[in-house]
């Protein structure tokens, strides 16, 4: 099974044929080594399988998902798919555990990361060359097994390090509950494992609870069962 690349094609900027409302959606994905465990990559693949699958069949907004992939780890945070709409996408994208690497979760940055990337797609809806694309709030969709390594101060040389991961991470946590108090994003968190999760919730304000799953073989049902909630175009 190889490693999963960006698409050699051009950037999918609107599809203008498409006149579909468009659901941008982020799913940022943990690929660190933790992940390995028990399976762990493995389901990652059914899942991200079994969310593409969810969206592609839904009869009514099947062809308006606008997908883009971003993944933090060891290495840390890459994009790996930038956004497209998924309806005709074949090339489901795949996983594999990486080599012996840098230890690392940069949660707070790949957060930070989506949001930039949603706030410049909502842009280009709105400022399309042919007109305004209408689009409802955007989804962010974070799966991790474990807490991230930029609130741990064990993993940092010095206290001012620590101080400055904190504080950047704390920032990506307010902005994203900032934009759900606003409408403009709604948050999805999924912990497997059986990690602590509780820093999860840092980045939500409660209007969805952290979803928890401890058998690595059923992590795809998260996303099979998610109820997406689509709310009126913006």
């Amino acid at each position: 099974m190889n490693s999963y690349e960006v698409s050699a094609n051009p950037r999918d900027t609107v599809q203008e044929s498409n006149h579909s409302t468009r659901i941008p959606v982020v799913l940022a994905l943990d690929t660190s080594g933790s992940m390995g465990a028990n399976g762990g990559y493995l389901a990652l693949n059914e899942g991200v399988s079994s969310f593409f699958e969810t969206c592609k069949s839904d009869s009514v907004n099947r062809l308006g998902f606008d997908v883009c992939i971003i993944t933090f780890g060891g290495s840390g945070v890459e994009t790996r798919q930038d956004f497209r709409t998924i309806w005709d996408q074949d090339d489901v994208p795949v996983f594999e555990r990486p080599g012996n690497g840098p230890y690392g979760t940069p949660l707070g940055q790949a957060v930070d990361t989506a949001i930039r990337a949603l706030e410049a797609r909502v842009e280009e809806y709105e400022h399309n060359r042919q007109g305004h694309i209408s689009h409802t709030r955007a989804f962010l969709l974070i799966i991790t097994d474990g807490q991230s390594t930029e609130v741990m101060p064990e993993v940092f040389k010095t206290r001012d390090e620590f101080e400055r991961s904190r504080r950047a991470y704390e920032a990506s946590a307010e902005r994203a509950r900032q934009m759900q108090r606003d409408h403009k994003l709604e948050v999805v968190c999924v912990g497997v494992g059986k990690q602590d999760h509780a820093r999860l919730s840092d980045f939500n304000i409660g209007r969805r609870e952290v979803l928890l799953t401890t058998d690595f073989s059923e992590f795809g049902n998260p996303f099979i069962s998610l109820s997406w909630s689509i709310p009126s175009p913006i």
